[in-house]
């Protein structure tokens, strides 16, 4: 007897991979031997939170990003079209920034923050409305968050951006791009298919 079993190497044993795993997490596992591979994989079965509907850590940081960076959009664009007081603010920094039909945009750009903020919140038709809050942030960062970095060396230069908030929220709407919106969303249940 060689002791081999279907062709494989001696004494390894084959790491379980599910479905739902991400392919980092999987890619990880196998590079490990065989059983630190299998530990930690049952480990993470029996500790990730499965009971909500999350299928790893990756998942959790999609939703915790999706929540912080959709609940910002929808409160703001809330209070701005709510409140006129907030809403004058809004309209003066546009004002300011030089940006056209200053009045108009402050309704349009609320609206906006006030219903994609909330359909990313929740996960629905994540990607598009990701987009459009990418958008709102990007002109917001050209127009207003870049004059904040102060002039420097490149030390400072990175520290302003790191330190700007449209630069944060540009990043957890990647983060959330790149992984998906995760299991517990709104275009889960409506696309069970989809590798999330």
């Amino acid at each position: 007897m060689s002791g081999r079993r279907g062709g494989g190497a001696p004494g390894r044993r084959r790491v379980p991979s599910t479905r739902r795993s991400p392919p980092m997490i999987n890619a990880v596992l196998s590079a490990l031997p065989g059983d630190i591979s299998i530990a930690i994989h049952e480990a993470l079965r029996a500790y990730a939170p499965h009971a909500l509907g999350l299928g790893a850590p990756e998942s959790l940081l999609g939703l915790g990003a999706r929540f912080v960076v959709g609940f910002m959009f929808f409160w703001s664009g809330y209070t701005k079209l709510f409140r006129p007081e907030r809403r004058e603010i809004m309209h003066q920094t546009l004002v300011e920034a030089r940006i056209p039909l200053p009045r108009l945009n402050t309704w349009f750009v609320s609206a906006n923050e006030f219903v994609f903020g909330f359909l990313f919140m929740l996960g629905a038709a994540t990607l598009a409305s990701g987009a459009i809050l990418a958008a709102i942030t990007l002109v917001a960062f050209v127009t207003v968050g870049r004059k904040k970095i102060e002039p420097g060396g490149p030390l400072f230069v990175l520290s302003g951006l790191l330190y700007n908030n449209e630069v944060m929220i540009l990043v957890f709407i990647g983060l959330v791009a790149v992984y998906g919106p995760g299991p517990l969303s709104i275009d889960a249940l409506v696309w069970p298919n989809l590798p999330f």
